[in-house]
């Protein structure tokens, strides 16, 4: 069995002979890539001569990392934060509001460059630095998930997004349809989407408002994707 491999996507691929040297090389991507300006992917693969070998990939070059863990079907990503924050809350409400013309993919927010491409997170995949380096390092010693981070798995991300926007929004009495949503034109459903999300941008919206705004945002953002659906 060969040894880890860690690989930064443009050709500088090291064989770490001991945790203490991987990282070393983890803290010496991190310092390149913020002098470079742009956030890069890093890989540790478990063992490079098995093609299911388990990998970690773990997003440096920025105030805060973003680690995901991959073996065979099975995907993982860090989630940072508490359950119950408020303003895990509001970033997940604003995520999901996000414009359809803004978002990209799956509601996926962060980004960071690997080789000649990019991949994209949810913005709740931020974790410190500190504990990307530490799960870096319990993986090299044990070539399974790190137990030190919290981790949401790829396949229930926007499930667990929205079950946690519904647990922390207060109960409203008598819901509205908003039937007047239906009857507008997307360019003013857009327009209102985007003032809602900026709203939440702002965090002027407290937890006993943002149930009815959240609310319409989510009817405004439906009729806007019906709206654009003969275009796809």
């Amino acid at each position: 069995m060969a040894g880890p491999l860690l690989a930064d996507g443009r050709g500088h691929d090291v064989f770490p002979a001991s945790e203490e040297e991987l990282l070393a090389e983890l803290r010496r991507f991190d310092a390149e890539f913020r002098a470079e300006g742009e956030p890069r992917i890093v890989v540790i693969y478990g063992d490079p001569d098995d093609k299911g070998t388990p990998k970690l990939s773990i997003g440096l070059g920025a105030d805060e990392a973003t680690v995901c863990y991959d073996h065979g079907l099975s995907s993982a990503v860090s989630c940072g934060g508490r359950r119950g924050d408020k303003s895990k809350v509001a970033n997940a409400m604003r995520s999901r509001l996000k414009p359809p013309l803004q978002r990209r993919g799956r509601h996926r927010e962060i980004f960071y460059a690997y080789g000649d491409g990019h991949a994209e997170f949810f913005a709740w995949s931020r974790i410190s630095r500190e504990d990307a380096l530490s799960s870096a390092g319990e993986f090299f010693r044990t070539g399974q998930r790190p137990t030190n981070i919290d981790w949401v798995d790829e396949d229930n991300a926007i499930n667990d997004q929205n079950n946690a926007i519904k647990e922390e929004l207060p109960p409203r009495q008598g819901r509205s349809s908003f039937a007047d949503v239906k009857s507008m034109s997307f360019k003013a459903a857009l327009k209102e989407l985007e003032q809602i999300v900026t709203r939440l941008e702002k965090g002027d919206v407290d937890l006993e408002q943002s149930a009815e705004i959240y609310e319409r945002g989510e009817a405004l953002r439906a009729h806007c994707n019906q709206v654009l659906k003969p275009a796809r």
